[in-house]
């Protein structure tokens, strides 16, 4: 069976009509581009998701390959670097579904708190700091008390 996103995202409305969906949308940028109807079509699937998910995390291809070759000092990004990156944003903004704490937000909490209005379902996803692997080795961790 070959699905497509908005496919999925209707087989899931079907099926948990009552539960919180959040969808992760990458719109695509020209520098890696494998097609030229590449934003047609994720303006199109927009449309259509917007009636199926209580919210979306908007995240763009062509920032990320920015991010990437500036901040992550990647001479030239490829997918794997970009989607490295953004599966660290996923991760962290889905980190209370994960993880036991006091302040932690189910799902539906989570869309309550990022909408600014009640219809309005995108949000834009950010992470900081942002440095090259190179500079972690420079840093060290410890949990030993100053004297």
């Amino acid at each position: 069976m070959n699905l497509s996103g908005n496919k999925i995202l209707e087989e899931l409305r079907d099926e948990w009509l009552k539960e919180c969906i959040i969808e992760c949308s990458v719109y695509p940028g020209h520098d890696l581009a494998s097609s030229v109807v590449e934003p047609y079509n994720c303006l199109l699937a927009g449309a259509n998701s917007f009636a199926l998910s209580d919210l979306t995390f908007l995240m763009d291809n062509q920032a990320s390959y920015k991010v990437c070759k500036k901040k992550m000092a990647v001479q030239h990004p490829t997918f794997d670097h970009i989607n490295g990156l953004m599966a660290q944003v996923v991760s962290i903004t889905t980190s209370s579904q994960r993880f036991t704490s006091t302040v932690n937000a189910n799902l539906d909490e989570l869309a309550v708190n990022l909408k600014p209005a009640g219809d309005y379902k995108y949000c834009a996803m950010g992470l900081a700091p942002i440095a090259p692997a190179s500079a972690g080795s420079k840093e060290t961790f410890s949990t030993a008390a100053d004297n």
